[in-house]
């Protein structure tokens, strides 16, 4: 990557590098100041010019956070607002996909290898934007009830709505088209694509929307993002000694909401999360509905989840961050505890409708579609039953490779999207094979088309009303609503 490439922004001259395999790359291109102690609450401001020729080659620091050693974060700090740009070419001009990571909104960064975009951008001719952004109790907590704070809402949400006006004013110097915009993310990045369809402010900043195994109702009441954010302050003098304390310390003290036990969505049936304290909540000027309730516009959707979502956090949660279960052996009151735990007023209905529905499976694998279909799946079919002529939905089934008992777990499909099956992570997901680096090529070629022209390939129908659902896997193929019998469940249950 020794050939200079150079590109003006509206804050000056960039220096990136050509690719080794063909197009270029610019890294960590800062959109907005760093989070110093008196901004880490305050809605991002644009990054000032400077001077003269800043190199853009360097991966760029994480938000600050606790992270899992397993996915490759690596080091964070203050001056994390930055994004990521590979292009086939700086002239031309291209559809352009906007990644947002996730990580529970709690973890992650747009430097993790696994994002790596050189064989996306340069295979499907588009430019690709991946970005960070504020994470934890900083990104999402609600602190409106402490003025001396003077803390903004949502800053986490501001931080990407920045960062989409970044690339509305600069793309085209990078080869892009701004009126041709993806937006697209996984896990907590596709709750928050989810979550800015919703967002008026955001209605002209992307065109598109790509959710993998995200959902559309991942979004607190404020009263309960107010709960989270009070408990936090209960043990410390005053709200001012939050803002003094240094990041360590200030991880160290949003450690223990990851205990809460709380109410997600509008719903009036009352969906339980947990595990993930930090989500978008309502507040009084930008986000005022979920994307399940708003006004949401002609915007067209590809979205989907893999078939056993759940079974990495059953099995395997430290590979996450989480506790170790020491091959935990399942029963009957395990399985029932856990529907108690998650729809707490439904729990005993929805806990016999699965057994009746699945009578043969075991305690773990209905827990696992369970919680699956809880947190990922259910909500993402309502999303696209919203629009159902402008949504394309998928279920990915490719077995993890490094550990077949996880099956079509979370973060399997990432290594098919970006091709980076020969990254440690991708090999641990899908493996080196031909038939994955064929699943890969019928992926990006997908997530391509949908990027260039608004839809999917022609042989992968809308969701419609015969509720079209594209199987990737060895042998991919079409289904024709294969969750009928769970989504029956849920709407009789649940109104969903």
């Amino acid at each position: 990557m020794s050939q200079v490439i150079r590109v003006e922004t509206a804050a000056g001259t960039l220096q990136g590098e050509a690719c080794q395999q063909g197009g270029v790359r610019f890294l960590a291109i800062p959109y907005a100041e760093a989070l110093t102690a008196q901004r880490r609450l305050r809605a991002p401001l644009s990054r000032r010019p400077w001077a003269g020729i800043r190199p853009a080659v360097s991966w760029g620091a994480a938000a600050p956070q606790e992270s899992p050693d397993f996915l490759g974060i690596g080091a964070w700090g203050e001056d994390c607002l930055h994004l990521n740009v590979w292009s086939p070419d700086v002239y031309g001009r291209r559809a352009v996909m906007v990644w947002i990571h996730g990580g529970g909104y709690w973890s992650g960064s747009n430097a993790q290898r696994l994002y790596d975009a050189e064989h996306l951008a340069r295979q499907q001719d588009v430019v690709v934007v991946s970005v960070n952004y504020r994470l934890g109790l900083a990104g999402f907590g609600d602190w409106r009830a402490y003025p001396e704070l003077a803390a903004d809402s949502n800053c986490g949400l501001r931080d990407l709505l920045l960062a989409l006006q970044w690339v509305q004013t600069n793309i085209a110097s990078f080869g892009g088209d701004p009126g041709a915009v993806t937006l697209f993310g996984e896990s907590a990045g596709g709750m928050a694509v989810a979550t800015l369809l919703a967002v008026p402010a955001a209605k002209d900043l992307f065109h598109r929307a790509i959710v993998q195994s995200g959902s559309a109702d991942h979004v607190y009441r404020a009263e309960v993002a107010q709960r989270v954010s009070a408990e936090l302050l209960t043990a410390l003098a005053s709200p001012q000694v939050l803002q003094q304390a240094s990041w360590s310390e200030w991880l160290r003290l949003q450690r223990s909401s990851l205990r809460c036990l709380l109410p997600r969505g509008l719903e009036a049936v009352q969906i339980m999360q947990y595990g993930m304290p930090a989500l978008p909540y309502i507040d009084d000027d930008l986000l005022t509905q979920t994307a399940l309730t708003a006004d949401i516009d002609e915007r067209p959707l590809l979205i989907g989840s893999t078939r056993d979502e759940w079974s990495i956090f059953l099995y395997h949660p430290e590979l996450l961050g989480g506790r170790k279960t020491d091959a935990q052996v399942y029963q009957q009151e395990d399985w029932r505890a856990l529907v108690r735990r998650g729809v707490p007023t439904r729990a005993e209905a929805l806990a016999q409708a699965y057994e009746d529905l699945l009578p043969e499976q075991s305690a773990d694998a209905r827990m696992i579609l369970f919680e699956s279909d809880r947190i990922f799946t259910m909500s993402s079919l309502r999303l696209a039953e919203r629009i159902r002529d402008r949504a394309w939905v998928y279920r990915m089934d490719w077995p993890c490779a490094g550990l077949r008992r996880l099956g079509a777990c979370h973060i399997v499909d990432l290594p098919f999207i970006f091709a980076t099956l020969e990254a440690p992570l991708g090999q641990f997901f899908a493996g080196p094979s031909a038939a994955a680096q064929q699943l890969a090529r019928l992926m990006q070629d997908h997530w391509g088309h949908f990027a260039r022209q608004g839809r999917p390939a022609a042989s992968w129908p809308a969701y419609g009303e015969q509720s079209w659902v594209q199987v990737f896997a060895e042998d991919s193929h079409l289904e024709q609503d294969p969750y009928r019998a769970r989504r029956q469940i849920w709407r009789q249950h649940c109104g969903w």
